[in-house]
């Protein structure tokens, strides 16, 4: 977003903001990827929120109060996590 004055975000500690890390192609890429998954209904303490989501790796049920193994990363989201471990290291923030 274009603005007179630049205006760094405000993020929690331990939060890093890296403008334009995915490009506008990878981003539609990404909801093009998105759109093919059968996203549910958020289920929190008994309700079911307004958002749909799917977990991908691991996932928190809220339900159960436990992590739970969720479904194997999609390879069509290889590229990003190439991109973020290549890029990133955990050294960054210690």
């Amino acid at each position: 977003m274009n603005s007179l004055f630049d205006i760094a975000p405000v993020l929690p500690p331990g939060f890093n903001y890296y403008p334009n890390f995915i490009t506008e192609a990878e981003e539609k890429q990404l909801v093009k990827s998105i759109d093919q998954f059968d996203l549910q209904a958020m289920k929190f303490h008994g309700y079911l929120a307004k958002r749909k989501v799917i977990s991908f790796g691991q996932g928190w049920s809220f339900t159960e109060q436990e992590l739970k193994q969720g479904n194997a990363i999609p390879n069509e989201f290889d590229f990003l996590v190439d991109k973020v471990a290549n890029n990133f290291s955990c050294r960054e923030n210690q």
